[in-house]
């Protein structure tokens, strides 16, 4: 095994940092039981550093609550590898934490003190044994919560299959006996679908964000200010790129993936009475930032250990690199 081999293989055993297994196998002559010793010894492998690294996979988990009405509640958990996502402790903690939340409004995002299907411990002390079990930094990211109010009023939930997507959509038929038919069924289903697969940000241009809309509109006058189109001509050409914008990011101008050139809000008015109230789509992951190291060139800084490369490979001296 080579000096660099070597230094993998802790890093991928201890989840130390790169500085503290380079130094620990330096100190230890390159013996690698030794350099294992070493860091553990100096606790360097405790779920505090791991705490620092960056956790954007994991899973979406899903839980329904009946009693007046109906709470359905989506939450995300992520670790760091998908191997410990998959595996049965990750799955037996996520299901506790959205069973807990379902029931409990006021969730704020703490984890003391909260116990779940009679446990003696809490689900913070769940998650830092799974922490420091797996290596891995476990995070409850973000949760949400929908309700029924009244008879005529349903939630729809859809997990992909992978749970790495999951939607809550909230309807409202024009009776309780409504919510019955196959057509109804058929509409809700294939729209949350719909919000899984296209993503939208509004059910419609009404319910657009302000800040979105302005945020939008400030993007279209740089791009026909590169372009050097003439100002006179902006208000027009801006329109329609607002049009062409709204039919992606709001779920009733949106094309239906089920029912090809006909928009949502045509197949919702095929039905009487029916509206979208709200909807919570979660994507594992989405808007985390990871860092993406390049680990050759880590292990020579922090190491000194080269990274060797095949005569006339080195990408330092390519050809690209040259030029």
């Amino acid at each position: 095994m080579t000096n660099q081999e070597m230094l993998r293989e802790l890093r991928n055993i201890t989840f130390a940092g790169m500085k503290d297994c380079s130094e620990a196998l330096k100190a230890c002559d390159f013996d690698l039981d030794k350099a294992i010793d070493m860091v553990k010894a100096k606790g360097l492998s405790n779920t505090s550093r791991t705490s620092a690294k960056v956790a954007a996979e994991g899973k979406v988990f899903d839980y329904t609550s009946y009693g007046d009405g109906v709470r359905h509640t989506l939450v995300e958990i992520n670790s760091n590898t998908d191997f410990i996502s998959g595996s049965p402790e990750f799955k037996d903690f996520g299901d506790k934490v959205a069973a807990y939340i379902v029931c409990n409004p006021l969730f704020s995002g703490d984890l003391n003190h909260h116990l779940t299907f009679g446990d003696e411990k809490t689900l913070e002390q769940q998650r830092l044994e799974l922490m420091a079990k797996t290596k891995e930094n476990i995070v409850v990211r973000r949760w949400a919560s929908l309700e029924t109010t009244q008879s005529n009023q349903t939630i729809v939930h859809y997990l992909h299959p992978n749970a790495k997507i999951g939607v809550l959509l909230s309807l409202q038929a024009e009776t309780k006996e409504a919510l019955g038919t196959t057509d109804f069924k058929e509409f809700a289903e294939n729209t949350a679908m719909q919000i899984a697969a296209m993503s939208p940000i509004a059910i419609s241009r009404v319910l657009l964000p302000k800040e979105e809309i302005e945020r939008q509109r400030a993007i279209f006058e740089a791009q026909l200010k590169d372009l050097k189109k003439p100002e006179a001509a902006w208000a027009k050409i801006i329109e329609g790129k607002f049009n062409k914008w709204y039919s992606d990011v709001c779920l009733l101008d949106q094309e239906s993936v089920i029912v090809p050139k006909t928009s949502i809000q045509a197949l919702m008015s095929k039905l009487n009475g029916i509206s979208i109230l709200s909807f919570v789509r979660f994507q594992v992951g989405e808007n985390i930032e990871v860092k993406k190291d390049n680990f050759a060139e880590e292990v020579e800084k922090l190491s000194g250990i080269s990274q060797d490369y095949p005569k006339g490979t080195d990408p330092k001296y390519s050809v690209d690199a040259l030029k």
